[in-house]
């Protein structure tokens, strides 16, 4: 997966593969002044999907000493609907075929169907 986000002040830019971990950069750009940000290896790797398992391990591990340490997790409710909406705002942004600014407004859920086209599944119909 590849991509950049843009904001007010800078951007992000990301090249991340679970299958081709040799190929992962990110770098941030604010003020004119690219920085890249180290990528942590993963403890884990699957066979499958290789970057499942560590981000899964990691999400837990990290629920599991915020509870030990009576300690409140940043990735709460909010979080995770900004990463959601950051989420949807992709899908909107292909739709519509425009820049989306955040937070979404205006935005219509029903409108996502037409970024993704039925498919046939195992012989069984058609998949909503």
């Amino acid at each position: 997966m590849f991509g950049s986000l843009h904001g007010m002040r800078g951007k992000l830019d990301f090249v991340l593969s679970p299958y081709k971990p040799e190929i992962n950069t990110v770098s941030i750009t604010t003020l004119g002044k690219n920085c890249p940000i180290p990528i942590r290896e993963p403890d884990l790797l699957d066979p499958v999907y290789p970057g499942l398992m560590d981000c899964s391990k990691r999400a837990i591990d990290h629920f599991v000493a915020c509870l030990a340490n009576n300690h409140s997790s940043p990735l709460d409710g909010r979080a995770g609907r900004r990463s959601i909406e950051i989420v949807m705002a992709g899908y909107e942004s292909q739709r519509r075929g425009t820049k989306i600014q955040l937070p979404l407004t205006n935005f219509d859920p029903d409108g996502l169907r037409k970024c993704f086209s039925p498919f046939q599944a195992n012989g069984y119909g058609l998949v909503d």
